[in-house]
């Protein structure tokens, strides 16, 4: 639990350091913000809700991931990525 505890820290660190310069650098073609967002959602929807409590977090990223103004430029496997997020994320 420690070490989980210790990663969704780092995690909610560097969604707090998110700011308009890593909407600007790019890596692999997608913004560094939109990167960080969509590992996030990710690692928050597989977490155990009862337990950690992220799952409100997960679907307020995957909703700003998908109205993100790069989403749509983005590859083909992060709008996919995103998508499998929403659809997780929809579930009960």
């Amino acid at each position: 639990m420690k070490y989980a505890e210790e990663g969704l820290d780092q995690l909610d660190r560097a969604l707090a350091a998110l700011g308009p310069e890593q909407e600007k650098a790019q890596l692999r073609g997608v913004p560094m913000g939109l990167e960080a967002r969509l590992t996030a959602a990710n690692t928050f929807l597989r977490l155990p809700d009862a337990i950690f409590h992220r799952r409100a977090q997960a679907k307020k990223l995957v909703a700003e991931l998908q109205k993100h103004p790069a989403l749509p430029g983005a590859p083909a496997g992060i709008r996919t990525a995103v998508e499998a997020a929403a659809a997780e994320a929809a579930k009960p």
